[in-house]
């Protein structure tokens, strides 16, 4: 019964029928945090960890049927890694390759051209999540002055039990689409560190998981209203390539925000279940009220207001790309260098999303945007004109403006990469733009390198000369 009614929603919004499950099951876990938080409250962490793994079991069997088996084989390789190797570094280095193998060769198995909703979704967040665990397990025992400050927040010194991986991986806030959280908070969460109260009861998440969720409905609203009128096909179409420059650029500002609206509503979806659960506690504000931002994926009013890809970074994806920052760029400062520490990531996270050529474009468009502003924002620290230049109250607004178009406009083009994947569909886009926004990041290279960073560099300070020439001469003597 209930598999007609989803084909019926199907038919009726022209969603596949994959999608309406998934968004089915992500809405369930309402309910199922509901009864956790209200009716497991109290009970032991073994209750909790059965109740998670045999819900997060349902679930997948009914978003991916008999395919759950391969979270089944991942649970159990991880946890036998884990068990047998402790935590030494052979057994993050294991856990990483075989994590990420499984993940790309299933990718190049089942994946099609078009965005796939299939077993490798979970089998993504399921990737991440299990190396995430190896490497705070591996922390947990290396000498503690080794540790940065965050590492010793997160780290566990044993490796955890089948059921508790098992209900850490399937955990119905977080198993489908996201969001990332490490094993400690889990922990803390099963023993109900997070009550945010003082009297035992269990945590007041309705209201802010609520409007997790109303925000949710907004942002789906407005992909599926914009969405029809700003339709990806539209890309690949004969009249958006007779269409102006002007008017393509336009195009592809609007889808780009009309297609990141997608993603939004459905992160908004799962962080409002693990409110309502209390997995998402983050302590308290300078008021002493609660925060409910733990697990946030997307922080809306820094998303929708920010004019830099720092602040589009900052506010989208947080959770991945805390992961990513975490496990991957920190611990790449033997490189020596930020560039290639962030190359590497960048090149890691589009391997993660699939092999297509389009991933590893639009992340290397990412990398050399972020360049870019970072280059923009040393020349106006250097120079005084330029920083007052820039503060004026006139131009402020103007300034505003113009950065806010170039980073929606530089998203929404790298974005055709991310969506159109195969090099022969995005490429034709590119060349009817004439790859506009290529010529224009790859020219500020040698622009700011040899004509722009030598203009604006900092003279040497004059009061320092007297002092270099009385130690010049203290030395001939």
């Amino acid at each position: 019964m209930l598999g007609y009614l989803l084909q019926y929603i199907s038919n009726l919004t022209e969603i596949p029928e994959p999608g309406i499950r998934l968004l089915f099951a992500v809405l369930c876990g309402y309910l199922l945090a509901w009864f956790q938080r209200d009716f497991l409250h109290g009970k032991s962490s073994t209750v909790k960890h059965v109740y998670f793994s045999v819900t997060g079991l349902i679930i997948s069997y009914f978003c991916y049927g008999i395919y759950l088996y391969h979270s089944l084989i991942n649970i159990l390789a991880n946890y036998l890694i884990l068990a047998i190797l402790g935590g030494t570094l052979p057994m993050v280095i294991i856990s990483f390759t075989f994590n990420l193998s499984y993940l790309v060769i299933a990718y190049l198995v089942v994946s099609t051209d078009d965005y796939d909703i299939l077993w490798t979704t979970p089998q993504c967040i399921m990737c991440l999540r299990l190396i995430g665990l190896a490497f705070d397990l591996y922390d947990g025992n290396r000498p503690q002055g080794e540790l940065s400050k965050e590492q010793s927040q997160l780290c566990i010194k044993a490796a955890p039990s089948l059921l508790e991986i098992t209900s850490y991986t399937f955990y119905f806030g977080g198993y489908l689409v996201g969001p990332q959280f490490p094993m400690r908070r889990f922990q803390d969460f099963v023993d109900e560190k997070f009550l945010a109260n003082s009297d035992g009861k269990p945590p007041a998440t309705t209201i802010p998981a609520l409007k997790r969720l109303f925000m949710g409905v907004v942002y789906a609203m407005a992909h599926t209203i914009l969405g029809s009128l700003f339709p990806t096909e539209f890309l690949s179409s004969q009249e958006f390539n007779d269409s102006s420059l002007f008017y393509k650029i336009f195009f592809v500002c609007i889808w780009g925000r009309v297609l990141i609206a997608r993603y939004i509503s459905i992160w908004l979806f799962a962080e409002g279940s693990c409110i309502l659960s209390g997995l998402a506690f983050n302590g308290y504000d300078e008021n002493n009220k609660v925060k409910w931002d733990g697990v946030a994926n997307v922080k809306i009013r820094k998303y929708e207001s920010t004019c830099g890809w720092k602040g589009l970074i900052e506010s989208f994806n947080i959770n991945t790309s805390q992961w990513a920052a975490r496990y991957i760029y920190k611990r790449l400062r033997f490189l020596g260098s930020k560039l290639y520490s962030q190359a590497v990531t960048l090149l890691f996270l589009a391997l993660w999303h699939g092999y297509f050529l389009g991933y590893f474009v639009c992340f290397f468009l990412e990398m050399l945007c972020v360049q870019l502003e970072n280059h923009v924002t040393s020349l106006i620290e250097k120079s005084p004109k330029l920083k007052k230049f820039f503060s004026n109250p006139v131009v402020k607004p103007i300034s505003y403006i113009c950065s806010r178009f170039l980073t929606t406009s530089i998203m929404g083009y790298a974005l055709v990469a991310f969506t159109l994947l195969r090099y022969h569909r995005f490429s034709e886009v590119y060349r009817s733009m004439y790859h506009i926004w290529t010529i224009v990041i790859l020219a500020w290279i040698p622009l700011f390198q040899f004509v722009l960073n030598p203009m604006f560099r900092k003279p040497k300070s004059t009061a320092s000369q007297p002092t270099e020439k009385a130690t010049e001469e203290k030395k001939s003597e």
